[in-house]
C-alpha cells in the first residue's frame, strides 16, 4: 500500500513539475494523459491505449516503464501558454506540444508527430492510428514510418 501511494504521490508531482501542460495546464475533458518511459534504451510514450516505441532514437539509462506522465491538451479551446511550445522533460527525454484547433502537434527528442481528431487518433508520416480501440505497440522509425506489434 505504501509503494503504490509513493508512486502515485511521484506521479503527480512529475505532472505538475513537468510544464507539459503549460502554465495552467488544460483541463482534464480537453486533455489526454501521456506517460513516458524508456524500453531498451529508446524512448517510449503512452497515450490512450497506445504504446509508441521510438526506435530511432536512443534514451540513456535502465528500462522504465513510466519516468513521468502529464496532461496535454488534445482537444477545446486553446490552453495557456498562448504561443509556443508546452515543453516537458523526463531524463533525457524532451517532449513538447503545439496545440491549435483540434490538433496537437508533438515532438519527441525531435521525432515529430501529431494527436489529431480531438484527441481520438496519432498520425505519424505513413499512418494514423486510433487512441482509443483497444491497446497495440507501434515501432516508430527514425523516418516517422510506423510498425504495428511484433
Amino acid at each position: 500500500m505504501r509503494v503504490i501511494l509513493t508512486a502515485c504521490v511521484l506521479l503527480v508531482l512529475v505532472s505538475f513539475s513537468s510544464g507539459c501542460g503549460g502554465a495552467r495546464g488544460p483541463s482534464k475533458r480537453d486533455s489526454a494523459e501521456v506517460a513516458v518511459g524508456r524500453r531498451g534504451g529508446r524512448p517510449v510514450l503512452r497515450v490512450g491505449g497506445v504504446t509508441m516505441v521510438f526506435e530511432g532514437l536512443l534514451s540513456q539509462g535502465p528500462d522504465a516503464p513510466v519516468l513521468g506522465s502529464c496532461l496535454m491538451q488534445v482537444r477545446g479551446r486553446k490552453a495557456a501558454p498562448p504561443e509556443g511550445d508546452t515543453p516537458a522533460a523526463f531524463d533525457d527525454i524532451r517532449l513538447s506540444n503545439r496545440y491549435s484547433e483540434g490538433v496537437a502537434n508533438l515532438s519527441l527528442n525531435g521525432q515529430e508527430f501529431q494527436i489529431i481528431d480531438n484527441g481520438g487518433k496519432v498520425k505519424f508520416a505513413d499512418a494514423a492510428y486510433p487512441l482509443h480501440a483497444g491497446a497495440k505497440t507501434l515501432y516508430v522509425a527514425r523516418d516517422g514510418s510506423t510498425s504495428l506489434s511484433r
